[in-house]
């Protein structure tokens, strides 16, 4: 009996590795089918599994799919896992629809671990200093929005709109430096749309997917210019003038 299960898998990882060995074909004969498959040029997968297939070689009794298999089956599988796929759309701030008051962004963050750390002082960060040519010492402080409450290490902007000059331009200047840090997860949540919804997954799952998605993106970006064109993201020209992306 232990023989014809040992048999039986055996049948079957040659069987999964023959699926995933035509689906390998495509890199080399239909590259534009094989980018759809895994969101990824030959180049770039090459690259990808030069550096991880030690970790994909897998020790086993059986016959194990091969470490380039394995990578195009997680790369296949991994944008659409979700019921979500690549997006080259255009960028936008838009926030999704809340669901519960109390998991709003504010709420969000002042329950996580890094928002409790910081609201509590814990939170490891550099000595107060001097701001430019100033004798003010200023502490470090996190740039935020509306949505956040004011602390010490937590900028955010003025509220309401019949603001004076003064308040108008310190608001202009923290959005020009938001708006930095919304291009970059802008482009993150455009190539990867799970992150532009809800993900209902645990807690520490969730964690390790946005971290799988961070990584891979960070990876492309760095291997590939045209995964983040230059018009891709919102600019401004020497005037001020801001053009979206």
């Amino acid at each position: 009996m232990i023989i014809k299960i040992v048999t039986r898998k055996q049948k079957l990882g040659l069987k999964s590795q023959e699926r995933w060995e035509l689906r390998m074909n495509m890199k080399e004969k239909d590259p534009e089918e094989f980018f759809n498959h895994t969101r990824m040029d030959r180049h770039i997968y090459d690259l990808l599994l030069s550096q991880t297939k030690d970790h994909l070689t897998k020790k086993s009794i059986r016959t194990p799919i091969n470490f380039e298999c394995r990578l195009v089956s997680v790369a296949r599988s991994f944008p659409s896992a979700f019921g979500l796929e690549l997006s080259y759309g255009k960028i936008n701030s838009q926030r999704n629809n809340i669901r519960d008051l109390h998991n709003s962004m504010g709420g969000v963050f002042q329950n996580s671990a890094m928002g409790r750390t910081l609201l509590t002082g814990e939170l490891p960060l550099p000595q107060e200093n001097y701001l430019p040519n100033s004798d003010t010492i200023f502490p470090f402080f996190f740039v935020a929005d509306a949505a956040f409450p004011l602390k010490n290490h937590i900028m955010r902007p003025y509220p309401g709109r019949l603001l004076n000059d003064r308040k108008r331009v310190f608001n202009y200047r923290l959005s020009r430096a938001r708006r930095i840090i919304e291009n970059a997860f802008g482009i993150l949540v455009a190539r990867w749309r799970i992150l532009k919804t809800t993900i209902h997954y645990a807690p520490d799952n969730c964690e390790k997917i946005v971290l799988a998605y961070i990584a891979l993106h960070n990876f492309i970006i760095a291997n590939k210019p045209i995964y983040c064109p230059v018009n891709y993201v919102d600019g401004e020209d020497t005037d001020g003038m801001v053009h979206l992306g």
